[in-house]
């Protein structure tokens, strides 16, 4: 599944007016995008006070686009790895040029080519993504079963031996294999739904 985000969601934050509605949009915007955008920033050698600069200047750009993206033109994943890449790039060009107005001399850390490349991005967007849908979805899980059958999941998912899980948890080990396939079941449901509707 590609990091998606929804129409909605895009469209709630171009509402001209501000109102409550919009505030929320963006507040479950950067909810979502926050930990990302921070987690590539530091995969790309930024600093602290860099990595907040990313984070305004995309959002920056998704304010300016939110009333025109085009969802039919491709993915909003896409679009954003590619902002998040020339942002950075940015960072590293404004870099550059300091060190040369200072006269440092290290350049290495200052050149633009030292950003991670766009198709990369998107590579990471797609595994936190995918680690969010799991996490959401094992939470999700936790609500809709028992929590001994859920702890029994956890303990296999983790792979522990099922003669320790079946004594941690009083079950045979017939039924935590039962357990564990049903959870893998309504887990894989749960997981589809969330992608569906994220």
């Amino acid at each position: 599944m590609a990091y998606t985000t929804s129409r909605t969601l895009i469209c709630g934050l171009n509402d001209e007016k501000k109102t409550k509605a919009w505030q929320e949009s963006w507040d479950k915007f950067e909810k979502k995008y926050k930990k990302l955008i921070f987690h590539i920033g530091i995969k790309n050698g930024l600093n602290s006070t860099e990595q907040g600069e990313l984070l305004n200047n995309v959002m920056l750009a998704v304010y300016k686009k939110s009333t025109t993206f085009d969802f039919t033109k491709g993915k909003f994943r896409t679009w954003l790895s590619k902002v998040i890449h020339n942002k950075i790039c940015d960072i590293y060009r404004v870099k550059k040029r300091l060190a040369i107005q200072t006269s440092l001399t290290d350049e290495d850390d200052t050149k633009p080519d030292k950003a991670i490349p766009v198709d990369i991005i998107g590579d990471i967007i797609k595994k936190e993504w995918n680690n969010y849908i799991c996490a959401e979805a094992m939470k999700s899980l936790k609500t809709k079963v028992k929590p001994e059958t859920y702890r029994a999941f956890e303990m296999y998912v983790q792979r522990l031996d099922i003669k320790d899980i079946a004594q941690a948890t009083g079950m045979t080990e017939k039924n935590v294999y039962v357990c564990a396939a049903r959870c893998a079941k309504k887990l894989k449901g749960i997981s589809k739904e969330l992608k569906r509707n994220i």
